[in-house]
C-alpha cells in the first residue's frame, strides 16, 4: 500500500523552498506586465506563464507527474461595453477560483489591458486573456489574445482575417444562437461563416 499522507514537515519545507523560488516573480510582476504590455502582439509575462501555474504546485513534492487542469472562462464583458465593473468582474472570477478568464468587450479592447494591469499590479492569482468580441456584419466572432481593437462592420472571412493577422485565435463564442433571437435583440450574434 502506498503512503498517501507526506511528513507534516516535509510538505512545509517544501512550501518554504516553492515560494522563495516564486519571489522573484512575485516581485516583478509589475515590471514584468510593463515589458509586456506595450507589445503589438500579445505576449505572456513571466508572472503569467511561471508564477501563476506554478503557484498551483506550491508544496507538491513530484510536480513533474502533475497535469494541471484549468478552469477559465474566455467570453466576459466588463463596463467597458455591456457587462459589469471590471472590478466585480475580476472579484467574481477570484471567488468561482478560475484559473484564467478571456475579457472580450464589445469592439473595445481598454477593459482586458486594464484587467491584466491590475492583476500584475495586485498579484491576483488569474490570467487574464485580451480579447474583443468584434462586431462583423455576419455576426459577432470573438478575438483572443489579441491587443488591438479589430474593425467592426466587416464580413467574417475578412474579420477572422485581421484576428490572425494581429495574433490572436478567432472564436465562436455563440455560435448556435436561434434565428428568433438575432431577430429579437435586432442584433446578429451568429457569425455565417
Amino acid at each position: 500500500m502506498s503512503q498517501i499522507f507526506y511528513d507534516t514537515k516535509n510538505d512545509l519545507d517544501q512550501y518554504a523552498r516553492d515560494f522563495e523560488e516564486l519571489r522573484t516573480f512575485e516581485e516583478n510582476a509589475v515590471a514584468d506586465w510593463q515589458r509586456v504590455a506595450g507589445q503589438e502582439f500579445w505576449q505572456p509575462s513571466e508572472y503569467e506563464r511561471f508564477y501563476l501555474p506554478n503557484l498551483r504546485l506550491a508544496g507538491i513534492r513530484e510536480k513533474q507527474r502533475i497535469v494541471l487542469q484549468n478552469a477559465a472562462d474566455v467570453h466576459m464583458h466588463t463596463h467597458w461595453s455591456d457587462g459589469d465593473q471590471l472590478e466585480r468582474v475580476l472579484e467574481f472570477a477570484l471567488k468561482a477560483e478560475l484559473d484564467a478568464i478571456a475579457i472580450t468587450d464589445h469592439d473595445e479592447i481598454g477593459g482586458a489591458l486594464e484587467a491584466r494591469r491590475i492583476v500584475h499590479e495586485r498579484r491576483l492569482p488569474i490570467a487574464i486573456i485580451p480579447g474583443v468580441e468584434v462586431s462583423s456584419r455576419d455576426g459577432h466572432i470573438g478575438a483572443l489574445f489579441v491587443t488591438r481593437i479589430i474593425p467592426k462592420n466587416l464580413s467574417a472571412a475578412e474579420t477572422v482575417r485581421l484576428i490572425h493577422e494581429a495574433g490572436g485565435i478567432a472564436v465562436a463564442h455563440h455560435p448556435y444562437t436561434p434565428e428568433f433571437l438575432n431577430k429579437l435583440l435586432n442584433v446578429r450574434l451568429t457569425a455565417a461563416i
